[in-house]
């Protein structure tokens, strides 16, 4: 007889590293894979429902997907969008619908040791395993989205925000409150030392997350914020020599997409739009033709600019979205009129803010925020987690206006597992009772 752990485990785990090496492998080993690879998400994304499904256990839990359901069902009766449609594109939401339930039967079940184990385990074989496909990636294609590790090519933002997450989340499972930050840092090196493959993939996003690793590893009290300042000189200089790093790498030190110019392009590029409008609109008309439809790509805040005017043409207008199913792929099925028209909008680099704005107006930003309030609502065990939730938080404030991570299955889970870690009920190395701060415990 199956024991009843593996049995849970095995199509989770399964699921699990599928999403995250189908990419890589299709990409770079066995092409024949490519046309299979809409029915092997389908099949992960099945694992993960049906897992999720019978994991629901608290109100919490129940209210999150019910309320995304009423709304899901009403932005598509007001925009004339059909079930067929409707349930494809609510896939995309499966991590951020059924990924808590899982991780919270887990964490708190009597093999909550074993999985904890377990997952933190294959957390480090994925990071280390970054160490051989990056670079791979970056020889064959040099700096590009192409270097999304196992993710594959055009996940290079999701497999940044994974490698500095679990980084990050191993380095406050290792730290010892008896030491120094700098002791700490050392002792851990390799955690470090491992992310160094995110200098060679596009992904500017880094040097934020480079920061955010640094404070946050600091303990958050009534010191925290003199403890930044007394730090800052050294946050500066780890800052400075990563954005030299990327720029030595990237060969863009004078007007590099961190100079005024750039960033202005990079999000918004206010002087072109226009332009690049028109000739996104005529190659998705078939007018002209381009080697690569990301060249129409537009800038992520100049996405977010348009929405309210294009968005007006719709019934659901800015308040429910085009309905959900707008942005999911279209090789199993058609698309819906909205994104036959708007596909020059839709196409390309998306942000979070986007993602769901398109499809579900501010009433479904309001729901996701609700939705990541009760993710970061769960109690903590020991100070560190604190630091754990508030890095979460931030990635998260940070994505919304980069890119719509939370569409990948294995970013909610990795993400929401490092939220949830206070229900591990561990024990923080080198602190002293007469050290310890009392802990607010939320409800989850």
């Amino acid at each position: 007889m199956i024991e009843k752990y593996k049995a849970y485990t095995v199509p989770l785990f399964t699921a699990l590293w599928i999403v995250f090496c189908w990419g890589f492998v299709e990409d770079e080993l066995i092409p024949a894979f490519v046309p299979l690879r809409p029915y092997v998400m389908m099949l992960c994304d099945a694992v993960f429902l049906g897992l999720g499904f019978i994991s629901i256990k608290t109100r919490g839990q129940i209210w999150i997907i019910l309320s995304f359901a009423v709304l899901t069902i009403l932005s598509a009766f007001v925009n004339y969008i059909g079930m067929v449609m409707t349930l494809n594109g609510v896939r995309e939401f499966i991590g951020l619908l059924f990924v808590v339930p899982i991780i919270y039967r887990m964490l708190t079940s009597k093999h909550r040791e074993r999985f904890v184990k377990s997952l933190d385990k294959q957390l480090f074989i994925f990071l280390a395993l970054q160490t051989i496909c990056i670079p791979w990636q970056f020889i064959k294609y040099g700096l590009s989205d192409h270097g999304g590790g196992t993710l594959g090519n055009m996940h290079s933002g999701d497999v940044s925000t994974l490698m500095y997450a679990i980084s990050f989340y191993l380095m406050t499972k290792r730290w010892d409150e008896g030491k120094s930050y700098l002791e700490n840092i050392k002792s851990n090196i390799v955690l470090v030392l491992l992310l160094l493959p995110t200098f060679f993939n596009e992904t500017k996003i880094s040097l934020v997350y480079i920061m955010l690793y640094s404070v946050l590893l600091m303990r958050v009290n009534r010191r925290f914020i003199l403890k930044i300042v007394v730090m800052s000189p050294l946050f500066l200089v780890v800052i400075l020599g990563a954005y030299s790093l990327y720029m030595s790498v990237a060969g863009q030190w004078s007007n590099g997409v961190f100079s005024e110019e750039g960033l202005e392009v990079y999000f918004f590029d206010s002087e072109e739009l226009d332009l690049r409008i028109e000739v996104a609109e005529m190659a998705q008309e078939g007018y002209i033709v381009m080697d690569d439809d990301w060249v129409a790509d537009l800038p992520r805040f100049a996405k977010i600019g348009l929405l309210p005017g294009v968005l007006k043409h719709t019934p659901g207008g800015m308040t429910l979205g085009a309905g959900v199913g707008q942005l999911k792929g279209t090789k199993v099925m058609d698309m819906p009129p909205f994104a036959k028209e708007y596909q020059w909008l839709l196409i390309g680099s998306r942000p979070t803010l986007f993602f769901i704005l398109v499809q579900l107006g501010w009433l479904g930003l309001i729901w996701l925020i609700a939705d990541f309030g009760y993710i970061l609502s769960f109690p903590i065990s020991v100070p560190k987690d604190l630091n754990v939730k508030l890095y979460v938080a931030a990635v998260f404030c940070c994505n919304l206006a980069y890119i719509d991570c939370y569409r990948n299955v294995a970013v909610c889970m990795v993400l929401f597992y490092m939220a949830m870690i206070g229900l591990q009920k561990r024990e923080c190395k080198g602190l002293k009772k007469a050290d310890e701060e009392p802990a607010v415990i939320q409800q989850g």
